[in-house]
């Protein structure tokens, strides 16, 4: 590695000094002195000053600002030069926008405009209704109680009972019904030629096999 710097000092090659030139940093040792400028890399107390972050006082809580409307307009009350502050007009309705909505009765009784139903021939409507209200016609979905007497279902007596059979039976090949309006007779032997179905003694149906041809 040839560590051997051709003298018999070994220390000659020690740092003798090192100091601050402005905005460099110096060393020295016996072979003379080396110089790095700090300027690109840190602040001088200069640059620093430049930067005015001074309000010229010695208060540092005097920049505190409180807010207020102004009209629609909420601003800070110690606002940067050119602040503006923001329009709450398109956010919240004003005093006016709401009073513009006139939903005052001009009466001190929250209860008045209450209302109860009642029914006018098949109208169904409020007793207390707003302008031009023209109630439900309940016609078209319930019947009323002459539509219901139109229906006719009285028999024209109060006897709900004598409209039942009271008895039924076969004479003679006729079949017979009977109840409180008497007694209905249908024949059940057919008239046409060579039928050969006739009554029997009891009044039943039978087939004559004597008179089948």
């Amino acid at each position: 590695l040839d560590t051997d710097d051709a003298d018999s000092d070994p220390t000659n090659e020690y740092n003798t000094g090192i100091s601050l030139n402005g905005t460099s940093i110096e060393v020295t040792d016996a072979g003379g002195t080396l110089s790095q400028n700090l300027d690109g890399t840190f602040a001088t107390d200069a640059e620093l000053a430049a930067l005015d972050t001074d309000d010229a006082d010695s208060d540092p809580e005097n920049e505190l600002s409180d807010i207020a409307l102004s009209g629609t307009t909420l601003e800070l009350t110690n606002a940067v030069t050119g602040a503006t502050g923001v329009d709450l007009d398109g956010i919240f309705a004003t005093d006016a926008e709401l009073a513009a909505l006139d939903t005052d009765d001009a009466d001190s009784d929250p209860e008045n405009e209450l209302s109860d139903i009642a029914l006018s021939g098949t109208t169904l409507e409020l007793t207390n209704a707003v302008t031009g209200a023209t109630g439900v016609d309940l016609n078209g979905t319930f019947a009323t109680d002459a539509e219901l007497a139109a229906l006719d279902t009285d028999d024209a007596d109060s006897d709900p009972t004598n409209e039942y059979n009271t008895g039924s039976g076969i004479t003679a090949g006729s079949l017979q019904i009977t109840d409180g309006g008497g007694t209905e007779s249908v024949n059940l032997i057919s008239t046409d030629l060579n039928n050969n179905l006739t009554a029997g003694t009891d009044g039943a149906l039978y087939l004559n096999v004597a008179s089948v041809s």
